[in-house]
């Protein structure tokens, strides 16, 4: 397993560790909902709220 010394989170692919790193960025992007403004790390987490 991947693993990463902040949070101590492992991920089996490489993958998934890349992509949850970004939560530990100090300005990480967001991506809102045009709906009722609820914000999201990820763009997947917006879709499946939508």
């Amino acid at each position: 397993p991947t693993s990463r010394r902040i949070c101590g989170q492992t991920f089996r692919r490489s993958y998934d560790l890349s992509r949850h790193q970004s939560i530990h960025m100090k300005n990480r992007p967001f991506c809102y909902c045009n709906q009722c403004g609820k914000k999201f790390t990820r763009m997947d987490a917006l879709r499946r709220h939508e």
